[in-house]
Order: structure tokens, then C-alpha cells, then sequence
């Protein structure tokens, strides 16, 4: 398991966003609630620990009525949002932003390296029928990439 450490416990508010009147009515008092170590406060094993306390009572409320349905729906809907803040941090997702600046990376690396091909080609065969066709699968090629950025 992959766990990230905070200093203080307004940086773990923040993780967990919620107040620290929330966080002190609601969470510091409850059996097995992870505390601060040497390292830090334990983000991962935070919210995991609210999750599944939040499962938990979700299963135990079970569907009766709207009201009672809208509670639960809610419940399931906050720990999918944990689900997904403890996939980010465990590195098992990242967040979009970063996972279209790294294909943008590729991408630039990917149009430098075309005209390059293109060059060496044009340097090493001396084929002009080889020329073309470097040429058109480069065009092929940045126009694909060119629609990536």
C-alpha cells in the first residue's frame, strides 16, 4: 500500500475536506481512527478509515424510505469520491490534466522526431521513391498528432 503523510492536521483537512470542527465532532474520537505518527498524519489510511465507516453505515441503513434512499445514495456517492481521491494518491489513477500533459509530451517529441525521419531518409538512401514515401507518412503521421494537441 501506498501511503502519503501530511505534517499537520490542516493538511489533512484538506485532504479530507472538511472542517476541523467536522473532523473533531465526527472523526478524532472514533475507535480505530488513524492517528498522527512520526511521519505525519496517514492520508491513505484516513480516508480509507472514513469510506469504509461511511460503507458501513450505508449498509446498515439499508432503503426504506425517500428520505432514508437519498441518505444512502448520497453515502455510496461521498465514498466513491474517497474511492477516487485514495486511487489518485495510491497512484492507481491519476488525474486527467496530467494524463493529457503527458500524451501532449509524446506528442511534441513524437512531430520533432518526423522531420528528423524525414532527413535521415533523405541523407542515407539517396532513393527518391523512399523520399516520398517518408514524406507521406510523416504528413500522415503530424496530422494525427497535431489533432492530440
Amino acid at each position: 500500500m501506498t501511503e502519503r503523510y501530511v505534517p499537520t492536521l490542516t493538511a489533512l483537512l484538506g485532504e479530507m475536506d472538511i472542517t476541523k470542527q467536522a473532523f473533531h465532532n465526527t472523526w478524532a474520537n472514533k475507535p480505530g481512527f488513524p492517528t498522527k505518527t512520526a511521519k505525519g498524519w496517514p492520508v491513505v489510511a484516513c480516508l480509507e478509515y472514513v469510506r469504509d465507516h461511511k460503507a458501513r453505515k450505508a449498509q446498515d441503513m439499508g432503503a426504506g424510505s425517500d428520505k432514508a434512499r437519498a441518505s444512502l445514495r448520497k453515502i455510496e456517492l461521498q465514498c466513491e469520491e474517497l474511492e477516487a481521491k485514495i486511487a489518485v494518491i495510491k497512484r492507481e489513477s491519476i488525474p486527467i490534466e496530467e494524463h493529457n500533459a503527458e500524451i501532449e509530451q509524446v506528442a511534441r517529441i513524437m512531430l520533432a522526431g518526423l522531420d528528423q525521419f524525414v532527413q535521415e531518409v533523405a541523407a542515407h538512401t539517396k532513393d527518391a521513391e523512399l523520399l516520398v514515401i517518408a514524406e507521406k507518412v510523416r504528413d500522415r503521421m503530424k496530422a494525427q498528432l497535431e489533432g492530440m494537441l
